[in-house]
């Protein structure tokens, strides 16, 4: 096992990049436009060119190392950014940039905080309120929302270490819900001990190697438990066998989707 540091291993860029992809599509603010979508054309098309987002990864890597050689006396690495704006750029140039940024951390955390009310209204409120009246519901939403808005930017303030510290285990922990998500879907043997077997696997392999710093062969550590993950998924379901429920649901699953194998 290596636990050099990982900035001088291309093998763990590579492995970033494929992991990020597989993630991009797993937090619960990527499913908000399926409600909005005007066909299953327009869900299909979107997602297939999702994971080209994924290319900007590598110009932000080079991005980053050439403000390394050109950019002196940096202390904080997530000044890198306006730091080389800052020395290339004008400084009318420089604001109307600025301004660009606010706005995009605005509107990425409205998405967040929007999944945040939804969420809680609907998965956890509404489990112990099953009689909830949609006027109720839209007022906890919004209060929900603005709530995770306020907080957020206070701990972005004050704690942005733990911010981004927590931004990274939940970007881990969501990922680990892709083979998941790829067996119940597409796979009809797929149980649902095998299934939690190898979410539960992934998510304590994960937060031990990214909480100690364990890099297996340079290899992203969420990439590794995903792995693990999905191993112990095909695993368990062949040892196993898919109750009534899980059966039937794989087969309205099918029916809406011909690519899909009952």
């Amino acid at each position: 096992m290596e636990t050099e540091p990982i900035t001088k291993n291309v093998t763990f860029m590579i492995s970033t990049i494929i992991f990020q992809s597989m993630g991009l599509c797993m937090f619960p603010l990527t499913f908000q436009f399926i409600f909005t979508g005007r066909s299953e054309d327009t869900v299909r098309r979107n997602q297939i060119f999702m994971p080209l987002y994924m290319y900007m990864y590598p110009f932000l890597i080079l991005t980053a190392y050439y403000v390394l050689i050109t950019v002196t006396g940096l202390t904080n690495p997530d000044e890198a950014f306006m730091a080389l704006i800052a020395r290339e750029l004008p400084p009318w140039l420089v604001g109307v940039v600025a301004g660009g940024g606010v706005l995009t951390a605005i509107l990425v955390a409205s998405l967040c905080a929007l999944s945040i009310g939804g969420l809680l209204t609907q998965n956890i409120i509404g489990m112990f309120i099953p009689n909830l009246s949609s006027q109720k519901a839209v007022y906890i939403t919004r209060f929900t929302t603005a709530f995770a808005l306020l907080f957020s930017a206070f701990m972005a303030v004050f704690l942005p270490a733990l911010m981004l510290g927590v931004t990274n285990f939940a970007y881990y922990g969501f990922t680990q819900m892709f083979p998941v998500t790829v067996a119940a879907a597409f796979w009809g043997r797929a149980t649902k001990q095998g299934v939690f077997a190898g979410l539960l696997v992934g998510l304590i392999l994960v937060f031990y190697l990214v909480g100690f710093q364990v890099y297996i062969w340079g290899i992203n550590p969420g990439l590794v438990a995903l792995l693990c993950n999905a191993a112990v998924i095909i695993t368990g379901s062949l040892l196993t066998q898919p109750d009534e429920a899980t059966l039937k649901n794989h087969e309205i699953f099918a029916s809406y989707n011909p690519t899909v194998k009952a």
